[in-house]
């Protein structure tokens, strides 16, 4: 009786102590799609600079890219309005493309935009993609943008807001939303 309470006893140690390196440890993640919270809290303060500079209109956006986000968005803005018009849907696709294509392109290389703020130089151009690529992972998710209709590297610059998006409603119990017509 005594070996087997020990035993308890020993295996309730290990295993408190392994739960408990596990739980200090943040950089450890049971699903390596989303972020750890160092990496997310190490992205707040630059994020929250850049937001602040970009309402100050400190933020200089790159004319190019500008026009380029802002017809997406306004794409995405129109065919949620009339989410069963296939023009619509056409218009979007158009504006996608180049935006896709663009942000493709530029991976790997210096950022075009930047802020030298604070923390020193910053991404801006992430942070300025960040709206438009969530929004496209959503409207990909919804099945406002089939796959075959894009180019073959969009899963690269959408895919892993997508899967972000789609762990992010999983964890909360919801699906993504599909157009109703």
């Amino acid at each position: 009786m005594l070996t087997r309470t020990m035993g308890v006893a020993i295996v309730v140690l290990v295993l408190s102590v392994f739960l408990a390196q596990w739980m200090m440890n943040p950089e450890v993640s049971t699903r390596p799609e989303l972020p750890t919270f160092s990496q997310v809290e190490q992205k707040l303060p630059e994020r929250a600079e850049l937001a602040r500079a970009h309402r100050e209109g400190r933020l200089i956006e790159d004319p190019v890219r500008g026009d380029l986000r802002r017809a997406v968005l306004l794409a995405l803005e129109r065919l949620e309005r009339a989410p069963c018009d296939d023009g619509l849907r056409r218009d979007l696709l158009a504006a996608v493309i180049p935006f896709i294509q663009t942000v493709h392109e530029s991976r790997g290389a210096a950022p075009i935009e930047t802020y030298h703020g604070d923390r020193g130089v910053l991404n801006a151009t992430a942070y300025l993609d960040y709206q438009v690529t969530t929004k496209l992972s959503w409207a990909a998710g919804s099945g406002w943008l089939n796959h075959e209709e894009l180019p073959d590297y969009a899963p690269d610059v959408i895919g892993p807001f997508l899967s972000q998006f789609k762990n992010g409603l999983e964890l909360m119990g919801r699906t993504l939303p599909q157009p109703s017509c």
